[in-house]
């Protein structure tokens, strides 16, 4: 069990955010106070300072000059907070914040971190892994959220807000790097109709070879061949009213996320009993990983929505909001779980999630207070075919029979929720943050799955089932600002994860129902700036009182034969304690911006059984002790030959599991990553170059994993990305 050192809790700094880096100095300039980003994390327009809660802030201009190109960048930026592709998909972001996510893309799992878009809530893993190409902000919330959102999450949120067409102006880049990637990307926006319209069109594509190859085929994997779009129409009818239809799109075509076999792996047959086919490998080379599935066989998904937010300013007191949106996914994926070229757990499926959802919030301004209240529906349909093929795990007498797990199954979702925040000043000094939601989640799922052996159909299993789980989860927030440019704040929030059904049910075991998970999350805060605003600062402490957390388990039919038969029950760990400390800093002195963060945090099982053995005092995956970020941008101008950025950042994230159940091979004992960037840009600021280098030490790192130990003991690894390189030409207009 992890522990923190309680001086480290109390004495931790680190960033109040990782806010612009926009307006970078001359090296002749004494100092550097820029205007302070503002946000609308609250669902108003706030200083990123003055925000009592735990939140990281990345504008257009940071983005683009860390070299930020997908989601999965923006971890080294915010405490706490770890994105990797998940569930063998490089579309599927996997994102934890304080330990609390969700690393399975089953459709019948619910977001432990919540992703909105422009407002649209994104409520699958599939196609969530953005690029990142007409961004105005991202904004990392930490805790639980809802009474500001219109669905709930229960370990964060992570807020984009896209560019403004009316803002008009636009940029073209061509970039070239290692693994012959190859990316272009435009975006433009401008008038149509004077003041009162304006459109903007983005767009990117990019192209790059696999980072490994098989060992016995020569096949690529981890390939990118990814469009992205978003066309946005923004129309002002008149002073009060503003309308902005949107629609984009993300089509993906890649090879497999192949994962490694870490430990042996075994097959039954049934002749001659389990026997060994490969032994456990060495460490991880960074070059060569092994599949049974055919080259040709990869992963692909077309992810779209349209979307229509509307508002309404009633008076200087009163507004609405509305925002409705529909989206659409088709993912179409090949998966090798056992990492190796046996056929032991090879996995086809796809399916058609339909998703329609409507939001509406009336925000209310008085002198001494303001509230929001808001009402939310979404509801969803998902449809999906899979077959597991297992020829290669059963055997009679070392031959193959044809063993195969076809299924399909459909689930419908319902939610719904009512909520509301209001901001009450009771002095200059002083102000109370009051939050509740009342949310309602009602599922249907109906599955069908088959065992075929031998091609003849020797068994089926039914299971049609309903629930509805439904939680009050209040919050309440005490500001006290102890000069004009700081503040301490205390947070108490409930947050809730709703019930749902074992997708991968094969049998009556498996098919009992995980209950609604929840916590209690206590949280204090300071946070501010000095010395006229060069230096930002914030520091948060926080505790998570977890009960019903959920969890995907591996449990053999009969404890004492690990080879008899196998279940994969989603099931409730009693209670889970996750407390810790956040800090982050940044600095503008002269010709340099410096920033860090760090977080620590301390995670374990206070409770967690099932029927054949005791988790107690195990750690959750993906919570390391430590997670710290640092950087530096040095600005030098040259007159008439422009300007430009030189920066460096380094990572450091400690040891942590990527399984339940705590493998000492699903294990990552710590990494460092090194990065380093620069950018000129012209006089004019117009023309632009940018290059850099990521994972520059080529550091080997685990950051997923499947686990089916039950399954011929399949123990398999995710890595992150070895070191890559790009240089990049942009021209603004």
């Amino acid at each position: 069990m992890k522990r923190i050192n309680s001086l480290a809790l109390g004495v931790a700094v680190s960033s109040s955010a990782l806010v612009s880096l926009s307006n970078p100095v001359a090296a002749e300039t004494a100092v550097n106070a820029p205007e302070e980003i503002t946000i609308t994390a609250r669902k108003r327009s706030e200083s990123l300072s003055d925000v009592p809660a735990a939140v990281t802030a990345l504008d257009r201009q940071a983005l683009d000059e860390l070299g930020v190109a997908d989601l999965s960048d923006i971890s080294a930026f915010a405490p706490n907070l770890t994105i990797v592709a998940g569930s063998a998909q490089s579309n599927a972001a996997s994102i934890f914040i304080r330990g609390i996510g969700q690393r399975d893309s089953l459709q019948t799992f619910e977001q432990g971190v919540g992703m909105y878009v422009d407002g649209v809530y994104l409520s699958r893993m599939q196609g969530s892994m953005m690029r990142l190409f007409d961004v105005e902000r991202i904004e990392v919330l930490r805790g639980p959220q809802g009474a500001l959102y219109g669905k709930n999450t229960i370990g964060g949120a992570i807020n984009i807000i896209t560019r403004d067409p009316f803002d008009g102006g636009g940029n073209a880049e061509i970039e070239y790097g290692a693994y012959d990637q190859k990316t272009a990307a435009l975006y433009a926006a401008f008038p149509i109709a004077g003041d009162t319209a304006a459109l903007s069109l983005a767009a990117r594509y990019s192209n790059r070879d696999g980072f490994y190859k098989d060992a016995f085929t020569g096949t690529d994997y981890y390939d990118d061949n990814v469009f992205s779009g978003r066309l946005k129409l923004a129309l002002k009818p008149s002073d009060d009213v503003r309308l902005t239809l949107a629609a984009d799109l993300m089509d993906i075509d890649v090879g497999q996320y192949l994962g490694r076999a870490e430990d042996h792996l075994y097959v039954i047959d049934l002749a001659l009993g389990p026997t060994v086919v490969r032994e456990a490998p060495g460490p991880f080379d960074g070059e060569t990983l092994a599949s049974s599935i055919d080259a040709e066989n990869g992963q692909t998904n077309t992810h779209w929505g349209l979307s229509l937010t509307a508002e309404w300013n009633l008076s200087d007191a009163y507004s609405l909001k509305s925002i409705t949106s529909y989206r659409h996914m088709n993912p179409v994926q090949w998966l090798d779980a056992d990492g190796s070229e046996f056929e032991i757990g090879d996995v086809w499926a796809t399916w058609v999630h339909e998703q329609v959802s409507q939001e509406v919030q009336l925000s209310i301004t008085r002198e001494k207070w303001d509230a929001i209240l808001g009402a939310f529906y979404m509801t969803e349909k998902s449809v999906a075919v899979q077959e597991t093929f297992l020829n290669g795990y059963i055997l009679v007498g070392g031959a193959q029979i044809g063993f195969s797990q076809p299924g399909h199954d459909t689930q419908h979702v319902d939610n719904m929720a009512l909520f509301g925040h209001a901001n009450i000043e009771l002095s200059d000094a002083w102000t109370v943050s009051l939050g509740a939601r009342w949310s309602r989640d009602e599922k249907d799922f109906e599955r069908v799955s088959e065992t075929m052996t031998g091609g003849v159909i020797t068994g089926v299993f039914e299971f049609e089932g309903s629930g509805a789980w439904d939680a009050f989860t209040p919050s309440v927030t005490v500001d006290y600002r102890l000069t004009e440019d700081s503040h301490l704040y205390a947070r108490i929030a409930r947050g809730f994860r709703s019930g749902g059904f074992n997708g991968r049910m094969f049998s009556a075991a498996d098919s009992e129902p995980f209950k609604p998970e929840y916590v209690w999350s206590y949280e204090v805060g300071f946070k501010g700036r000095t010395m006229d605003g060069v230096l930002s600062y914030g520091l948060t402490g926080f505790y998570n009182d977890y009960t019903d957390y959920q969890a995907r388990v591996a449990v053999a039919i009969d404890s004492s034969d690990q080879s008899a038969g196998f279940n994969f029950p989603t099931i409730n760990a009693a209670k889970l304690e996750m407390y810790g400390a956040e800090a982050e800093l940044r600095a503008n002195l002269d010709a340099w911006t410096l920033w860090g963060n760090i977080g620590l945090l301390g995670a374990s099982y206070k409770e967690f059984r099932d029927d054949q053995r005791d988790r107690t005092g195990q750690e959750p995956i993906r919570t390391p002790d430590v997670t710290l970020s640092a950087g530096a941008v040095y600005h030098l101008t040259l007159g008439t030959r422009g300007s430009v950025d030189i920066g460096a950042d380094v990572r450091y994230v400690s040891d942590y599991y990527t399984s339940v159940d705590n493998s000492d091979l699903l294990y990552e004992d710590g990494y460092w990553l090194v990065g380093a960037n620069a950018r000129w840009v012209d006089a004019a600021d117009k023309w632009s170059v940018r290059a850099g280098v990521k994972n520059l030490f080529d550091t080997i790192y685990q950051v997923d994993a499947f686990e089916f130990r039950t399954l011929g003991n399949v123990q398999t690894g995710f890595y992150g990305e070895p070191r890559t390189w790009y240089v990049a030409l942009g021209r603004a207009f």
